[in-house]
């Protein structure tokens, strides 16, 4: 039930309001120390690599350097720098020139080849993960001396990576589904208990059989909030395990040490010891007395902000700038503290009628629903920000859908907690000067309960969408749109697709038709990009793929160029200037301008 404005004593609303305004100051730095200092992506991209793909060079390479977009590590089941890049010959011969480094950043991958190398062609591959605990694999070819060949090397497929297996998706969605549930009620009903005065003390309405429900059910949070991070260890392990060694998942499990000792796992040790330690804090509450002293609070809360932080560094949450890190956090306690508070006034309701004292506890509440979901509603629309960044990517992408239907079935709780706070205040206007004026009929609670049921149930249903979009992949990174544009440059028809057509990595694809069946096909195309409002000017586009176009009868048919990717800094309109070579005497250029979102 939430409110935007309540009837309190003066007093009460003013300590509260310190009271909040102390949190916020006190955790500001703990959240900014728990996070990182990475850009906001899912999944990390390949940005550049020396040589291109493709690129056929005359001087030796010293190396294969790959720059991503954001900060990678080497894998635990790679079995670290030593398996995480391979440089195979033209016989699938692997080749050692050192191991693979990553520069200080963590962004560029150097992969070192031998000192005398053979005129040839050559395949780097390398495998990586991401921030997000995503394995990133990808391969050139390249040649050196000599035009690099039509088909691969033997042996291409040694760090290939395949599809996660689904089944074992499906596990990591329900372990941190089950992750989730346990922290409402080992982090949910604390903070809603003492708003609605359950440790107030008899003459405040409490009894002990409320407070030993909390506690209770605080256990069984904290017991499902540890089994679920345990599980997520393995199932984790072994997702990655499927993308990184293929269908063979327990041919890795002699690196599981490793795992457990990476990032991941240490981050679920430390989630575990601070749950085990709430549970022994939890432990040492009388359930006849006040529930602790002032620094217990702070204690458990302190605690309870590591739990949250360590989930937030486990998820997308963990692949982004500091300030996306902290709004998760920030999410995450305001959905813990209001669905928490919403299941722990569903239990109180179902028993009996709503006391005087009770009641008169409900604008408390109904103060901290309103903060945390103000809360939940303003870092999700920054996560959101973030994650979608484009208006048609919300409706296009399966990350987009399923905020939307989050973001409906938030109002539509919110709407509810509305009728549920204008029914407490007409209760309290109708409350005379004796403990029990007042009191709700019991039609009156029970309508009051059937809403705080539906309320319940429609967080049930948030929660199971929250788990789901942590392991969807964001909008932000799944929407690719194509920008196309048509000219003609002397004799031939050029269209040029750009995907994805926003700031970012994007390749071209260029299909240039003579006019005539019999008419010479382009040896080569170059194009150089610049901004039109803006600073980036002659960026080199490379196009190492030349194909034919599928065979139409009765007209010429087109030869399509492919270029790797290039890195658009900025949005706004973009040119390509076009030059399509014939030979060294026929050259025809032109240009086509396009939008990037």
């Amino acid at each position: 039930m939430t409110a935007a404005r309540v009837r309190m004593p003066r007093g009460a609303t003013a300590r509260h309001i310190r009271a909040l305004v102390v949190i916020g100051l006190v955790l500001a730095p703990v959240l900014v120390a728990f996070s990182p200092a990475a850009p906001a992506h899912a999944h990390a991209v390949v940005v550049s690599t020396t040589p291109t793909n493709g690129e056929e060079v005359d001087a030796r390479p010293r190396a294969v350097v790959v720059v991503f977009d954001e900060p990678v590590t080497f894998s635990a089941l790679s079995d670290g720098p030593a398996g995480a890049a391979v440089v195979i010959d033209a016989a699938g011969e692997r080749l050692t020139g050192g191991l693979p480094e990553l520069d200080e950043a963590r962004t560029t991958l150097t992969i070192p080849l031998p000192t005398e190398l053979a005129t040839g062609t050559y395949i780097s591959s390398w495998r990586v993960v991401s921030a997000d605990t995503h394995p990133v694999g990808g391969s050139i070819e390249f040649g050196y001396g000599v035009p690099v060949s039509a088909a691969g090397a033997a042996g291409v497929d040694a760090l290939a990576v395949s599809a996660p297996a689904a089944e074992l998706t499906l596990a990591v969605g329900v372990a941190k589904g089950v992750l989730y549930l346990g922290l409402i009620l080992a982090l949910g009903l604390l903070p809603a208990s003492l708003a609605l005065g359950v440790w107030a003390g008899p003459g405040a309405g409490a009894d002990g059989r409320e407070q030993r429900l909390v506690l209770r059910a605080s256990a069984i949070g904290i017991a499902l909030a540890i089994f679920a991070s345990l599980t997520q260890v393995v199932v984790q392990f072994l997702w990655v395990g499927s993308v990184s060694a293929g269908p063979d998942v327990l041919s890795a499990l002699p690196t599981f040490g490793a795992f457990v000792l990476s990032g991941y796992g240490v981050t679920v040790g430390v989630r575990v010891a601070a749950l085990v330690a709430i549970a022994l804090l939890l432990r040492r509450i009388d359930a006849r007395a006040r529930p602790a002293r002032r620094a217990r609070l702070w204690t458990l809360l302190a605690l309870a902000l590591v739990v949250l932080a360590t989930v937030a560094q486990n998820g997308h949450g963990g692949a982004g700038s500091g300030w996306l890190f902290v709004s998760t956090i920030l999410h995450a306690a305001g959905a813990i503290t209001w669905l928490g508070g919403l299941i722990l006034l569903g239990w109180l309701l179902l028993r009996r009628r709503l006391s005087a004292a009770r009641l008169r506890r409900m604008p408390v509440w109904s103060l901290l629903a309103t903060v945390a979901v103000a809360t939940l509603a303003a870092s999700g629309l920054v996560q959101a920000v973030v994650a979608v960044s484009y208006a048609e990517a919300l409706i296009s992408t399966t990350y987009g859908l399923i905020l939307i239907a989050k973001v409906v079935l938030v109002a539509v709780a919110v709407v509810l907690g509305a009728f549920g706070y204008v029914w407490v205040r007409r209760q309290l206007r109708t409350s005379g000067a004796g403990v029990d004026a007042g009191r709700p009929a019991p039609g009156q609670t029970s309508a009051l309960r059937s809403r705080v049921r539906v309320e319940v149930a429609l967080g049930a249903v948030i929660v199971v969408l929250s788990g789901v979009l942590s392991s969807v992949t964001p909008a932000i990174d799944d929407y690719a749109p194509t920008a196309r544009a048509t000219t003609e440059i002397g004799p031939y028809a050029v269209t040029v697709d750009a995907s994805p057509a926003r700031r970012g990595p994007q390749s071209l694809r260029v299909s240039v038709r003579p006019p005539e069946e019999n008419s010479a096909q382009p040896e080569r195309l170059e194009v150089t990009l610049r901004q039109v409002e803006g600073t980036v000017q002659g960026l080199t586009v490379d196009f190492p793929y030349r194909i034919p176009d599928a065979l139409q009868p009765g007209e010429a048919t087109a030869t399509v160029f492919v270029s790797t990717a290039v890195n658009i800094p900025s949005s706004g309109t973009w040119v390509a200037s076009i030059v399509v070579v014939v030979d060294d005497l026929k050259q025809y250029a032109g240009s086509v301008t396009y939008l990037v979102q």
